[in-house]
């Protein structure tokens, strides 16, 4: 596995949009399936409400309003910005990159480091790992990370694995550089053997038949599962040994909201407070890699009070497959936050 520490930054703040387009799963599915899969789903996955993309939204709106919102709040000179990461799946554009069009929308300088990835479910912390480099480089002293998908879009109504899963959203963050600030430690396993499980193809010819088309994304749910409960133990323990920190030095845990039942099967295995870990899929559904920081606005606010902080463990896991860790100090943060538009 890889993995990093630094004790030169900090997350000063952070906030969400989501699309004003709720539906919730009954009347989503209700057309193709039956009441009885939809409850069985309901209970498994834990999903109540999804929110979905307008015709007109992409990605890059929602990531806009969310990040326009918490430079406000952070009362940050934008022209001190010296890095935006873009992290999503369902681009603005093939070219050019989205991040271009958010520099320019959200008025940075010209001088700004910009990427796009296309990093699944595994994204917020993997952006946070790049953002932390970056400081720690020298490279600048801000980094403004925006997550976002419209994933919705790209799945298939009658898929009976993702579609009363999958939700679409934003996410802002903002990174700083914070000398002597308490270490951050981070990690990256990924295993590509397992590249079809989860796909939705552009140029590239199937490499396994999808049943709802080639235009949907598909993920072999089964497969998904098994592999992460199997791995996500093994890389919050090697995350553990690196740091020397143990889980009862953990305040929360913040594990990607993939799937209730997911999230509790690890929680139990790793013989976790059950208290430590909040779950808000209910709200949101499946938001990829916007789900860590949502669940934080969501259901962390006393983490944007001053003087409060937490210790953290972070996890994130999907396509790929690759998983990603984190442990770091959050707290005292601007924003929290969720905008609807």
């Amino acid at each position: 596995m890889a993995f990093f520490k630094s004790n030169t930054m900090r997350i000063a703040g952070m906030t969400a949009a989501i699309p004003d387009n709720h539906t919730d799963i009954y009347e989503l599915g209700g057309p193709y399936f039956d009441k009885e899969f939809i409850d069985t789903m309901k209970k498994s996955v834990g999903v109540d409400n999804i929110y979905r993309c307008k015709p007109e939204q992409s990605s890059g709106d929602l990531g806009y309003a969310a990040a326009d919102s918490l430079l406000d709040q952070l009362r940050w000179d934008r022209s001190e910005v010296g890095a935006l990461l873009f992290i999503s799946q369902t681009l603005d554009y093939i070219i050019p990159p989205t991040s271009t069009k958010l520099q320019h929308m959200l008025g940075l300088s010209t001088d700004t480091f910009v990427m796009d990835t296309n990093y699944g479910c595994a994204g917020f912390v993997c952006g946070l790992m790049m953002a932390n480099q970056m400081i720690a480089s020298g490279m600048t002293d801000k980094v403004l990370i925006i997550n976002a998908e419209c994933h919705r879009r790209f799945v298939s109504d009658e898929d009976r694995e993702g579609s009363l899963l999958v939700g679409d959203g934003a996410s802002a963050v903002a990174v700083e550089r914070c000398d002597g600030a308490e270490e951050s430690a981070f990690t990256m396993f990924v295993d590509g053997a397992h590249y079809t499980d989860i796909t939705l193809g552009l140029y590239k010819e199937a490499e396994i038949l999808n049943p709802y088309g080639k235009q949907y994304s598909y993920m072999n749910g089964e497969n998904v599962t098994q592999f992460m409960l199997r791995h996500i133990p093994k890389v919050t323990k090697s995350l553990f040994e690196y740091t020397g920190l143990t889980k009862d030095d953990i305040d929360t845990f913040l594990f990607h909201q993939a799937n209730a039942h997911m999230v509790k099967y690890v929680s139990k295995r790793m013989k976790l407070d059950l208290d430590k870990v909040p779950l808000n899929i209910g709200n949101y559904a499946n938001t990829s890699s916007v789900s860590i920081p949502l669940l934080v606005c969501d259901s962390k606010k006393e983490l944007f009070s001053e003087g409060k902080t937490e210790k953290v463990m972070m996890c994130g896991f999907g396509a790929g497959f690759l998983l990603s860790g984190a442990i770091l100090t959050l707290g005292n943060l601007k924003g929290g936050n969720i905008i609807f538009v």
